[in-house]
């Protein structure tokens, strides 16, 4: 993924990011360490890298799983410390977790929680310590992945829509 120069210009803008070039971006170490703590009380990621205004269609969903993972790696925190819902506690009948909005007094899936869940299934895809006994993701854990995060982000363009048409 290449940034043209408009979006370097923006992440640069970001007190998330210490430096962007065409190809890479350094993140301030405060970020770091605020998403790492915030990792671990059980936020997703995407939502950290979202509220800093790094949303994945710009920067990616890869770029944010691998930078996790450097993270993770570089002062050991567990891939996985604290999944919403694993406990069967707001559950949906799905496995998913369910969101009252108060303003329209519905429900929804979480997609972050379906986010968490693909933090899992990376951090486990290869579990063995012998390599060559070490098995491949399966595929189909990867389409159901990519096609949560569209889905995801057809929720949200429909939410801005239909703000937009309230308005």
């Amino acid at each position: 993924m290449t940034f043209t120069k408009e979006q370097i210009t923006y992440l640069e803008s970001l007190p998330a990011v210490e430096h962007a070039t065409a190809t890479r971006i350094t993140y301030t170490d405060a970020f770091k360490t605020q998403c790492l703590e915030r990792y671990i009380q059980g936020d997703s990621p995407t939502a950290l890298f979202r509220e800093a205004g790094l949303d994945p269609k710009i920067v990616g969903y890869k770029r944010i799983e691998r930078s996790f993972a450097r993270w993770r790696d570089l002062h050991d925190v567990p891939a996985y410390p604290r999944t919403p819902g694993l406990d069967g506690r707001n559950l949906d009948g799905r496995g998913g977790m369910r969101l009252i909005h108060a303003d329209t007094n519905t429900d929804t899936i979480d997609a972050m929680d379906a986010m968490n869940a693909m933090d899992i299934l990376d951090a486990t895809q290869y579990t063995s310590t012998n390599a060559s006994e070490a098995t491949a993701p399966d595929p189909r854990d990867l389409l159901i992945a990519r096609q949560l995060h569209r889905i995801d982000e057809l929720e949200r363009e429909l939410a801005e829509l239909l703000h937009i048409k309230a308005a």
